[in-house]
This record gives structure tokens, sequence and C-alpha cells, in this order.
């Protein structure tokens, strides 16, 4: 059975702007929270306010136009059709800046326990200390692979571009990652060839193997495709609401619909299985966001 799941990609932790990014195959026993920021990282301890510009707007319908992150607060997937909750249900935990995020492990296909990871936020909504300890220390992880990493360490300037990401292992030696930004290219100081172009708003318009198209309100996605034009996906909106196809050199295929809110991050998807004709509704993830935690980022 093939179904894809789309989420907002990146590396991070689950505070996000909410932009339609394609994920990965997903593991029916361990649907995890998306990972919502773009990157993450301190540029600075406050936000100045920007400017009051109107929103993209068509009748009833717009996009705000303030680069803004929202944290997600909760997440649920359910069977369809039989509308039995799939893994946990993710309960964000806040306290001020510092959410705790539930985190479920597995050994051979069965739950044994919800872990814990901790991330500091600074004002802008950038995630500038992840703590994975729990996962990696755990005392009755006996039998359980060690989660590898400690700890992440971001720092960015301008407000929200990452210059530095260390990343602290339990067994080896931590890693170091140095970027630099030509505008909106951040390009890899030990790797030029590696490189992603983001907009205005910090939404990645594609890297060294895939390209990105927005529509014009810069925040919803129209299509993505992979530079070896291995896999695509074609997005159609109708306002809040999207429908996803995929399509690959292998033949295969998947489909997706959802809806966003205002800041356009996804509030509701329903993934269907493609490997019959027609495709049929497989799972729905339903997200919650607060919008008020950040400030706007200065554009």
């Amino acid at each position: 059975m093939l179904i894809f799941f789309v989420t907002k990609f990146n590396h991070q932790a689950s505070v996000t702007r909410g932009f339609l990014f394609v994920g990965g195959w997903v593991d029916l026993v361990m649907i995890r929270y998306i990972s919502l920021l773009l990157f993450i990282g301190l540029a600075f301890w406050g936000c100045e306010d920007s400017e009051n510009n109107a929103p993209n707007q068509t009748g009833d319908f717009y996009i705000s136009n303030e680069f803004l992150r929202c944290g997600q607060t909760y997440q649920v997937t359910i069977s369809l059709p039989s509308n039995d909750t799939i893994g946990i249900v993710y309960n964000f935990e806040w306290n001020g800046l510092i959410q705790k995020a539930p985190r479920p492990t597995s050994y051979n296909g069965e739950f044994i326990r919800v872990d814990t990871i901790f991330t500091e936020y600074d004002q802008c909504g950038n995630a500038i200390f992840t703590d994975y300890k729990m996962l990696s220390d755990y005392p009755d992880s006996i039998g359980i692979p060690d989660h590898p990493v400690d700890s992440v360490r971001n720092t960015f300037t301008d407000y929200w571009k990452l210059i530095q990401s260390i990343s602290y292992y339990k067994y080896w030696d931590n890693s170091i990652s140095n970027f630099t930004w030509d505008g909106l290219t951040r390009i890899k100081v030990d790797d030029p060839n590696s490189y992603t172009i983001y907009n205005e708003y910090g939404i990645s318009l594609g890297n060294s193997f895939m390209q990105v198209e927005t529509m014009d309100d810069g925040k919803r996605i129209k299509s993505k495709n992979m530079s070896d034009g291995s896999i695509s996906w074609t997005y159609e909106w109708d306002g809040y609401s999207y429908e996803m196809w995929m399509n690959s050199s292998t033949n295969q295929s998947g489909y997706q619909t959802g809806t966003i809110d205002e800041y356009a991050n996804i509030i509701e998807s329903i993934t269907y299985d493609c490997s019959v004709d027609p495709c049929v509704p497989t799972w729905k993830t339903i997200f919650e966001f607060d919008c008020t935690m950040f400030e706007p980022i200065p554009m």
C-alpha cells in the first residue's frame, strides 16, 4: 500500500509557520509530529514590530503577509474509516518559550513509552536549544536503541537566518555546521554546493536537489520537483483548501487533501491510498497552533 504524507519540513522542532512542505514516507506505527520550523536558532532576544501591511486577500479568503511563526500545541492522527487514533495524541506543553514535546518510543513494533523533547525558543520563534537527553539517557532503555544526539544548539542572525548549528553527540565527536548568506541564499561553509534558497517569508524555494514554486502569496506551495525528475508534487488550491498529487518516475503516485489557516499552517490533512483506483482515504491528521506566542519578524 502506497501512502504519501505531506509535512512541513525541515530538520527541526515542532514550532512552525506551517507552510506546506513535502516530507517523507510515513511509518504507520510511528507517525511523529511535524518538524515545523524551516530552520531554528537565535538571532536577537527581541523582534521589532513589522509594518502593518495589508494581507493577501480575495473576498473572505486571505493569507497574512506577516513573517510570523506559530507554536504547535496539538496533533492527532485518526485512522479512516474506523476513526481509531493512530499512535498517541500529541499535546505540546509550553512554559513560556520552552516547549515540552512528547516522543513515543517503540521496540520491535511494540509501544514502550513516551519520552520528552525539550526545546527553547526565542521571541521570534527560533529554536535556540533542543534537549534530547531523555531519549538517550533513559534508565530503562536496555534493548532499545539510544538516540545518538544529546542536544542541538543553533544560532541565527538577522532575526531568522541560520549561521551555525552544533550537534552534541553521546558517543562521538560533536559536529558543527556553519553557514554564510548571500541575500536569501544560505550556503554551507565547508560545502559551497550545499545551499538553500528562501523567499522573504523564510520559505524554502529550493536547493541543490529540489525546486519549489509558490502561489502569489509566497506561502502556499504550487509545485515541487526533484532536480533529477524522479518525483514531483503538484498542488491545486481553493482558498484555504488544497489537493496534492505526487508522481514519480517509478509510476508511484500519492494524493492528499488538506486545509490551512490564515498563517498557512496545515490544520487538517487527509492522506489517501492510491494503490487502488480510485484512491481511498487512509488517515486524517489534525493540527492546532498558537500564533500569539512569538513576535512578527521584520521584513
